[in-house]
């Protein structure tokens, strides 16, 4: 998975951390020249708008692009001139003011996000965590499509099998990304490799596959 992250305020920069987290090749563009970006982090100073900044990016290779820029104008622009450049790109959004949330859709977003919306939905998991212990950190892809984690526990039937000889990715539908063991990402995991006890499995896939995934991993049928 290739990544375009427009902007680089305080949102582009969380982006970009996460998708580090998860290990997802991207590449930032923000036109503020006087933004000095994090070591390590590829950026290109320049329009997003601007289709041949988009080219140079790589918009006609990439998977995703994320207009995350601090004006819903700007991001509706972007996500045209995306789409236009590459008809099969999914592109999530910002929206700052929840009126926009409709025109970015109409522009051809996949996904927008409200950040008015987010901070109420963190607000209720804050509220709910100490009853649901099933709540997890997500990196929203699409729709209908999210990148998460999945504690493999001590009694799971996946221990000492592996990904291949699990079957785990034919039977759920969900594409196991990496795991994180003993805090370490591993990224990219082989079809050989083992599930050990207390892994954190980085996952791909929609909502009805990771439901079936956790099942599967707490020994329940799918």
């Amino acid at each position: 998975m290739r990544c375009i992250v427009c902007g680089y305020g305080v949102v582009g920069r969380n982006v970009a951390e996460t998708l580090d987290l998860y290990s997802i090749d991207y590449i930032v563009i923000d036109r503020d020249r006087t933004i000095k970006p994090q070591a390590g982090v590829p950026f290109i100073h320049g329009d997003a708008k601007d289709e041949e900044v988009l080219r140079k990016a790589g918009i006609d290779r990439v998977d995703i692009l994320i207009a995350c820029t601090d004006s819903d104008a700007e991001n509706a622009f972007i996500t045209l001139a995306a789409k236009d450049l590459n008809p099969e790109v999914r592109v999530l959004s910002r929206a700052t003011e929840l009126e926009s949330v409709d025109k970015l859709y109409m522009a051809g977003a996949d996904y927008v996000v409200s950040l008015a919306q987010i901070a109420a939905r963190n607000l209720v998991k804050m509220a709910v965590l100490p009853y649901r212990a099933t709540v997890r950190d997500e990196l929203t892809v699409t729709r209908d499509t999210v990148v998460t984690s999945v504690v493999v526990p001590p009694d799971s039937d996946l221990l000492g099998r592996t990904i291949s000889g699990s079957r785990i990715e034919e039977m759920t539908g969900v594409s196991v990304i990496g795991f994180r063991r003993s805090g370490a990402i591993l990224p990219n995991p082989v079809p050989d490799a083992p599930f050990i006890e207390n892994d954190v499995l980085i996952v791909v896939g929609s909502a009805a596959n990771l439901n079936t995934l956790e099942r599967i991993v707490h020994g329940e049928k799918a």
